[in-house]
């Protein structure tokens, strides 16, 4: 058909309807291929600060790790368990708001649980992490009574261990000889010691170590990312480190305060790099005795990052000044329900050029999307999820997918006096 030989009108309509159904196919094929485009690339991590556990409850860790295997599949790994808090899954039966919350993202398998340190909002539904997903490893510190004064610390941590020798699961970062020695670890139980300890198997646990790039445990990697564990070192009473047989000219003097042990973990995607620093914090620093804290001790060796999780909730005595010059991070996520940080972190933050700041106090979750060269965070708004092309999206208010690229959620920075933190 020869349009050029009809009726001017009815050329017309048909020359707009052309075009109008060309725009419709541009239109559905951006849109298609802009919502998916980071899920095809393997080369991705996201990070799901979790909101659950910090609402009415005041603070706490829990951060779904996802990448992607050689084959396109995703592997996740999951840093702290939050506190352990009841709930109800989809068919009614009870369950706990971080299980909930890994399965609502697709987890069925973890290649690694990570735990901080042996504090309740960082540890306390670690249990129900280990009895409902499979686990390859754990990393864990070891656990020494003598610098904390909490029986209860002891006590989960000696339930994890227990949960791992049942279910064969290695843990990294916590020694054989820690397991069954009395000289080392005194204050484990007798119920530990005579029912467990003997089913312990000497090749399922590992100190952390570190000697060079090719012969370390502390690096390991999760998909395309690499993951580095900072503060993995144990030091005795005078401020020597010990049980790992790594020396170091840099003391610290302890302070009774399992914080002190607490790991941090540095996430590096391509050019981007992001620290996840738990309950990390600089309360050894005495400058009268030449003592130096942790933030001061690493901060050099970590450098330049572009998103920091904030140690120790956005509390006094973490991420200090000189710490937060180093880092000078782009991005921040507290995870609190109060909304803000300490009004000093604040200002070194504002004065480093850190873009925005996020809390968990909003909405079911912050998401930070990490890639080769670019990181964008937003919010997941609701607990409504949509299947595009095999993939899960998160639906903001009011929107049919989510887009990273466009719907950055930006937090004022807010400035609140908080009282230091136990």
């Amino acid at each position: 058909m020869n349009i050029f030989k009809l009726d001017k009108k009815l050329r017309y309509l048909i020359i707009r309807f052309i075009i109008i159904l060309i725009l419709m196919v541009c239109f559905a094929y951006n849109k298609t291929v802009y919502a998916t485009e980071d899920s095809k690339s393997t080369n991705i991590t996201r990070a799901y600060f979790c909101s659950q556990i910090t609402k009415k409850y005041g603070n706490g860790d829990c951060i779904l790790l996802e990448n992607y295997d050689n084959d396109g599949n995703k592997v996740y790994g999951l840093i702290d368990t939050g506190r352990k808090i009841s709930s109800a899954d989809k068919n009614g039966e009870t369950s706990t708001v971080v299980v909930e919350y890994l399965k609502n993202h697709g987890v069925a398998k973890l290649d690694f649980l990570l735990i901080t340190h042996t504090h309740i909002d960082h540890n306390e539904d670690a249990l129900s992490v280990i009895n409902n997903f499979e686990i390859n490893k754990i990393y864990m510190k070891e656990f020494d009574k003598t610098l904390v004064t909490d029986d209860s610390e002891q006590t989960t941590y000696e339930k994890i261990i227990k949960l791992a020798i049942e279910k064969n699961i290695k843990v990294i970062g916590t020694s054989y000889l820690s397991i069954i020695s009395s000289n080392i670890t005194p204050s484990r139980s007798e119920d530990f010691i005579n029912n467990y300890v003997p089913n312990a198997k000497e090749e399922n646990f590992e100190s952390f170590y570190y000697n060079n790039e090719t012969d370390n445990n502390i690096i390991f990697s999760l998909g395309s990312a690499q993951l580095r564990i900072y503060n993995w070192e144990m030091f005795d009473e005078t401020g020597n480190q010990y049980i790992t047989g790594v020396t170091t000219d840099k003391q610290r003097e302890i302070v009774s305060n399992e914080n002190n042990n607490s790991l941090a973990v540095l996430l590096t995607q391509g050019s981007k790099k992001a620290l996840f620093a738990g309950d990390m914090n600089n309360l050894d620093k005495n400058t009268e005795t030449g003592r130096i804290g942790d933030e001061d001790r690493l901060k050099n060796d970590i450098g330049k990052i572009d998103l920091l999780k904030l140690g120790h909730h956005g509390y006094q005595y973490s991420n200090t000044d000189d710490y937060i010059n180093v880092l000078k991070p782009d991005y921040a996520v507290i995870t609190n329900d109060i909304g803000g940080a300490y009004k000093d972190i604040c200002s070194w933050l504002e004065e480093n050029n850190t873009d925005y700041l996020y809390t968990t106090v909003d909405d079911y979750g912050i998401t930070a999307t990490i890639t080769e060269n670019e990181i964008y965070l937003g919010l997941e708004t609701t607990e409504s999820f949509i299947n595009i092309n095999g993939e899960l999206y998160y639906i903001p208010i009011d929107s049919e997918y989510i887009d990273y690229k466009k719907s950055v959620y930006k937090v004022e920075y807010k400035e609140k006096s908080v009282e230091v933190s136990n």
